[in-house]
C-alpha cells in the first residue's frame, strides 16, 4: 500500500483488517506542468488535476494549500476533499 491512510481507506472499503508490519517513507507529492515554469505564472481560475482516490486527494489538496493556490476549510487535513476548498 502507498501509505497508512491508503491502507486504512482500503480496510474500510473492503471490510478488511490488514495491519502494517513495518514503516517506509512517503514519497513527496509535487506539482508539475508542461506549460508553466513557476507557480506565479498560473492564471487565476486555472484548472489543476488531483488524484481521484480519497487518500491521495487529501495529500494533493494540502500541497496546493501550502503552495498558496487554494484554502481549505479548517486549514485542511489528509482527509480533505474538493468540497473542503473555500478559496
Amino acid at each position: 500500500f502507498q501509505h497508512l491512510l491508503f491502507l486504512a481507506d482500503y480496510d474500510v472499503k473492503n471490510n478488511d483488517n490488514i495491519t502494517a508490519l513495518a514503516a517506509t517513507y512517503v514519497v513527496p507529492l509535487n506539482i508539475y506542468s508542461k506549460k508553466y515554469q513557476r507557480l506565479s505564472q498560473l492564471p487565476a481560475g486555472a484548472t489543476i488535476a488531483i488524484p481521484n482516490d480519497a487518500t491521495n486527494q487529501g495529500r494533493a489538496l494540502l500541497v496546493l494549500q501550502e503552495a498558496g493556490l487554494l484554502k481549505l476549510r479548517g486549514n485542511g487535513s489528509a482527509l480533505s476533499t474538493p468540497a473542503d476548498v473555500i478559496a
